[in-house]
Protein backbone atom coordinates (compact mmCIF):
# COMPACT_ATOMS: atom_id res chain seq x y z
CA UNK A 1 0.00 0.00 0.00
CA UNK A 2 3.24 2.42 1.03
CA UNK A 3 4.46 1.81 -2.32
CA UNK A 4 0.98 2.40 -4.29
CA UNK A 5 1.16 5.89 -2.67
CA UNK A 6 4.44 6.73 -3.74
CA UNK A 7 3.76 5.87 -7.02
CA UNK A 8 0.57 7.76 -7.07
CA UNK A 9 2.40 10.62 -5.62
CA UNK A 10 4.90 10.43 -8.13
CA UNK A 11 2.33 10.13 -10.82
CA UNK A 12 0.66 13.39 -10.36
CA UNK A 13 4.18 15.17 -9.74
CA UNK A 14 5.25 14.17 -12.72
CA UNK A 15 1.96 14.85 -14.87
CA UNK A 16 1.99 18.35 -13.08
CA UNK A 17 6.04 19.06 -14.00
CA UNK A 18 5.86 17.43 -17.42
CA UNK A 19 2.16 18.90 -18.22
CA UNK A 20 2.04 22.20 -20.11
CA UNK A 21 0.27 24.83 -17.58
CA UNK A 22 -2.12 25.66 -20.24
CA UNK A 23 -3.17 23.00 -22.66
CA UNK A 24 -4.17 23.73 -26.17
CA UNK A 25 -7.85 23.32 -26.87
CA UNK A 26 -8.89 22.61 -30.67
CA UNK A 27 -12.31 23.56 -31.66
CA UNK A 28 -12.66 23.05 -35.59
CA UNK A 29 -15.90 24.41 -37.62
CA UNK A 30 -17.55 22.18 -39.83
CA UNK A 31 -14.85 23.10 -42.83
CA UNK A 32 -12.27 22.85 -40.53
CA UNK A 33 -12.46 18.96 -39.43
CA UNK A 34 -9.23 17.05 -40.01
CA UNK A 35 -9.43 14.07 -43.03
CA UNK A 36 -7.67 11.91 -40.05
CA UNK A 37 -9.36 9.55 -37.82
CA UNK A 38 -6.85 7.92 -35.06
CA UNK A 39 -7.15 4.93 -32.92
CA UNK A 40 -6.24 4.61 -29.66
CA UNK A 41 -5.47 1.57 -27.45
CA UNK A 42 -4.20 1.75 -23.98
CA UNK A 43 -2.90 -0.75 -20.91
CA UNK A 44 -2.18 0.18 -17.05
CA UNK A 45 -0.31 -1.81 -15.09
CA UNK A 46 -0.12 -1.43 -11.43
CA UNK A 47 1.90 -4.19 -9.05
CA UNK A 48 -0.72 -7.45 -10.18
CA UNK A 49 -3.47 -5.40 -11.44
CA UNK A 50 -3.24 -5.19 -15.72
CA UNK A 51 -5.54 -2.94 -17.19
CA UNK A 52 -6.31 -3.45 -21.13
CA UNK A 53 -8.90 -1.40 -21.80
CA UNK A 54 -11.27 -1.72 -25.50
CA UNK A 55 -9.74 0.32 -28.20
CA UNK A 56 -11.38 3.61 -29.18
CA UNK A 57 -11.53 5.74 -32.52
CA UNK A 58 -11.15 9.09 -32.46
CA UNK A 59 -13.38 11.18 -35.56
CA UNK A 60 -11.22 14.06 -35.00
CA UNK A 61 -8.53 16.15 -33.36
CA UNK A 62 -10.01 17.36 -29.70
CA UNK A 63 -12.40 14.86 -29.44
CA UNK A 64 -12.87 13.58 -25.92
CA UNK A 65 -13.30 9.71 -25.84
CA UNK A 66 -14.17 7.88 -22.50
CA UNK A 67 -13.01 3.75 -22.77
CA UNK A 68 -13.73 1.04 -19.54
CA UNK A 69 -12.73 -2.09 -18.44
CA UNK A 70 -13.44 -3.72 -15.01
CA UNK A 71 -13.95 -1.33 -12.41
CA UNK A 72 -11.85 1.55 -14.18
CA UNK A 73 -12.41 4.10 -16.67
CA UNK A 74 -10.12 6.05 -18.60
CA UNK A 75 -10.50 9.29 -20.30
CA UNK A 76 -8.67 10.57 -23.04
CA UNK A 77 -8.21 13.69 -25.44
CA UNK A 78 -6.34 13.89 -28.54
CA UNK A 79 -5.78 17.03 -29.60
CA UNK A 80 -3.04 18.93 -31.99
CA UNK A 81 0.04 19.64 -30.51
CA UNK A 82 1.80 22.10 -33.33
CA UNK A 83 2.43 21.42 -36.87
CA UNK A 84 3.87 18.09 -36.57
CA UNK A 85 2.69 16.30 -33.24
CA UNK A 86 -0.66 15.80 -31.49
CA UNK A 87 -0.89 15.54 -28.07
CA UNK A 88 -2.86 12.56 -25.92
CA UNK A 89 -4.05 14.59 -21.87
CA UNK A 90 -5.97 11.95 -19.73
CA UNK A 91 -7.34 10.78 -16.93
CA UNK A 92 -7.73 7.54 -15.06
CA UNK A 93 -10.46 6.13 -12.11
CA UNK A 94 -10.92 2.85 -10.33
CA UNK A 95 -13.61 2.29 -8.27
CA UNK A 96 -12.86 -1.16 -6.12
CA UNK A 97 -14.07 -2.42 -3.22
CA UNK A 98 -11.72 -0.76 -0.91
CA UNK A 99 -12.06 2.44 -2.57
CA UNK A 100 -11.44 4.95 -5.15
CA UNK A 101 -8.51 6.44 -7.07
CA UNK A 102 -8.39 9.10 -9.83
CA UNK A 103 -5.31 10.06 -11.36
CA UNK A 104 -4.33 12.47 -13.90
CA UNK A 105 -2.31 10.51 -16.07
CA UNK A 106 1.32 11.93 -17.63
CA UNK A 107 1.10 13.89 -21.15
CA UNK A 108 2.21 12.45 -24.38
CA UNK A 109 3.18 13.99 -27.37
CA UNK A 110 3.76 11.70 -30.25
CA UNK A 111 4.21 12.29 -34.06
CA UNK A 112 1.31 13.23 -36.56
CA UNK A 113 1.03 10.08 -38.17
CA UNK A 114 0.91 8.70 -34.14
CA UNK A 115 2.91 5.95 -32.84
CA UNK A 116 3.60 4.26 -29.11
CA UNK A 117 4.62 5.59 -25.81
CA UNK A 118 4.91 4.54 -22.42
CA UNK A 119 6.10 5.41 -18.59
CA UNK A 120 6.94 3.02 -15.52
CA UNK A 121 7.62 4.20 -12.09
CA UNK A 122 9.10 1.64 -9.86
CA UNK A 123 10.82 0.36 -6.67
CA UNK A 124 14.38 -0.69 -7.95
CA UNK A 125 14.51 -3.13 -10.86
CA UNK A 126 10.86 -3.38 -10.30
CA UNK A 127 8.19 -1.75 -12.19
CA UNK A 128 5.48 -1.04 -9.68
CA UNK A 129 2.98 0.80 -12.79
CA UNK A 130 3.17 1.39 -16.37
CA UNK A 131 1.33 3.50 -18.84
CA UNK A 132 1.58 1.73 -22.19
CA UNK A 133 -0.32 3.65 -25.34
CA UNK A 134 -0.59 3.56 -28.88
CA UNK A 135 -2.07 5.70 -31.20
CA UNK A 136 -2.44 5.04 -35.12
CA UNK A 137 -3.77 6.84 -37.39
CA UNK A 138 -6.38 5.44 -39.98
CA UNK A 139 -7.04 5.96 -43.48
CA UNK A 140 -10.45 7.87 -44.59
Amino acid sequence: MKNRILALSLLGLSSSVFADSELPSSVFADSELPSSSYEMTVAVEEQSLKHDFPSVKFDYLGQTLTTSVDECSYTGTLSEDDDNTILLSATMSCTYESGSSYSEMPDFVLKHEGGEASMSFGDGDTDMWTYSVTVKKLDL
